[in-house]
């Protein structure tokens, strides 16, 4: 169940985010629009400004990119920084509906074993044990 919905009209949420569903030791983060080589330095900079208010280190991270329409391997680069950093903290970055180009670019820069994907929620749920 969601203990809360959090929006761009409750705090000033990083442009690629189109929510933030925190269900306390976890959150999932809806993300949209584009996120390439023009905008991730920005998108990095608005994550960090946010990161403390939401607790994002201190918690599993559920990445929704359903509605992401643009990567490349600049994204790439920003998730693997992202990963490293929950990684320090204990905690795991899980990614769900990426598309078959993020999948592409992940493991042409033989990122597979850091970088996992998942098909559905409830798959990232299963892996993060909240459900069996």
């Amino acid at each position: 169940m969601v203990k809360k919905i959090i929006t761009k009209d409750d705090i000033e949420l990083p442009a690629l985010f189109e929510c933030v569903e925190d269900y306390g030791g976890y959150v999932i983060v809806r993300l949209t629009g584009i996120d390439d080589s023009t905008v991730v330095s920005q998108h990095d900079r608005e994550i960090d400004a946010v990161k403390k208010e939401l607790d994002l280190l201190n918690r599993h991270i559920i990445a929704d990119f359903s509605n992401v329409t643009k990567i490349d391997s600049s994204t790439v680069a920003a998730i693997l920084l992202r990963v490293k950093e929950l990684m320090e903290h204990g905690r795991q970055l899980f990614f769900i509906n990426a598309s078959e180009e993020l999948k592409g670019l992940v493991a042409v820069h033989k990122l597979s074993n850091i970088i996992k994907f998942y098909e559905t929620e409830k798959d990232a749920l299963r892996a993060l044990e909240v459900i069996e």
